[in-house]
């Protein structure tokens, strides 16, 4: 069976998607251009986040966050080991 003009109606079809969305990099601008504007972009975004982290006061920002809970981490690996070994006694090995 043949497709007849199919494939390029379609081929026809995917560019006319694919220059209505904006993508490509047809921005008019030299790869330098761009690592600048990105770069700027980048230490705007940094700065934005130090002031942010200065106002509230905390200046460790979120890592103290990631490991506030580490007592009750360790407190519940210790019982389980307890729990554990505790088990091997009662029954023997297991």
């Amino acid at each position: 069976m043949t497709r007849g003009n199919q494939r390029d109606r379609d081929r026809e079809r995917a560019q006319a998607r694919g220059t209505a969305k904006g993508k490509g990099k047809d921005d008019g601008l030299t790869p330098e251009q761009r690592r600048e504007r990105d770069g700027k972009a980048l230490q705007e975004k940094a700065a934005k986040k130090a002031a942010e982290g200065a106002g509230s006061g905390n200046s460790e920002g979120k890592s103290t966050k990631k490991y506030q809970n580490w007592k009750h981490i360790l407190l519940w690996v210790c019982f389980k080991f307890f729990i554990f070994c505790l088990m091997r006694m009662v029954f023997g090995r297991l």
